[in-house]
């Protein structure tokens, strides 16, 4: 049985496996970091039926891997690092500077989908990453997440207030509430789609990739609130990350 984690900024997501397929799933708060693992191990035992062979670490936050180390042994702790993820081919001009979490994303995404495609994570930050019909990465974009959009305006303004995040049901905001949703929802909603579009048209024009379709694969802890606005979208994988690392641990 593996352990796996996506260790993210806001949030840790981990799931149980048994050679190809996750079993179990749960998250925790990744902060505070000092309990992080304690909070972890308390979630997975209660449904853990057997021994925990190993953990798969995939960790984009800084002293993370030595609290997890702490928690489930040195012994039994794995942690992925970028250059150690194999058959992804980084065509990157800073490669060791591309966040794990993406590139495992790249990888679960060559297994289960045809190249060329177009990968949003939407979590804390929203990337968006290119992989041409070679199974390259070429690179992507980075924006703040909508909670950071959020926070910023109401850590940086003396008058707005902090909302909660949901869809907008006006673009044209009536109320403050209704602006702040509006200028933070649908603009990430707009910004994924014009950023999907200019990477198509530079893949197919630019790239090698022709005329073909660019796949768009949605994943992230906020797609699901992101997806009816994003009709471009022709792929919801919510498992993506896991599904990676697993990739990983099963090498």
């Amino acid at each position: 049985m593996k352990l796996l984690l996506d260790v993210g900024n806001t949030a840790t997501t981990w799931g149980l496996a048994e050679t190809n397929s996750i079993t179990e799933k749960g998250f925790v708060n990744t902060h505070p970091l000092t309990s992080l693992g304690a909070r972890i191990q308390e979630q997975v035992k209660v449904v853990l039926n057997s021994v925990l062979d190993s953990v798969w670490v995939a960790s984009v936050v800084r002293g993370a891997t030595p609290v997890l180390e702490k928690t489930f042994g040195v012994e039994k702790l794995h942690r992925i690092l970028p250059n150690t993820i194999r058959g992804v081919k980084n065509k990157t001009l800073e490669p060791e500077q591309v966040g794990v979490d993406r590139l495992v994303n790249v990888k679960a995404a060559l297994k289960s989908y045809n190249p060329p495609f177009v990968i949003v994570d939407s979590g804390t930050a929203i990337t968006l990453c290119a992989i041409n019909s070679r199974g390259e990465y070429l690179g992507g974009a980075i924006l703040p997440g909508m909670k950071l959009s959020r926070d910023a305006l109401s850590e940086k303004t003396s008058l707005l207030p902090s909302v909660e995040i949901r869809a907008p049901e006006h673009s044209i905001g009536r109320t403050t509430e209704e602006a702040l949703l509006s200028g933070i929802v649908l603009a990430a909603s707009h910004s994924i789609r014009g950023l999907y579009r200019d990477f198509s048209i530079q893949m197919q024009a630019n790239l090698g990739d022709g005329t073909s379709h660019i796949t768009f694969i949605g994943t992230g802890g906020n797609i699901s609130l992101l997806a009816p606005m994003i009709p471009e979208l022709d792929v919801i994988d919510t498992d993506l990350t896991l599904k990676g690392v697993l990739e990983v641990a099963n090498e």
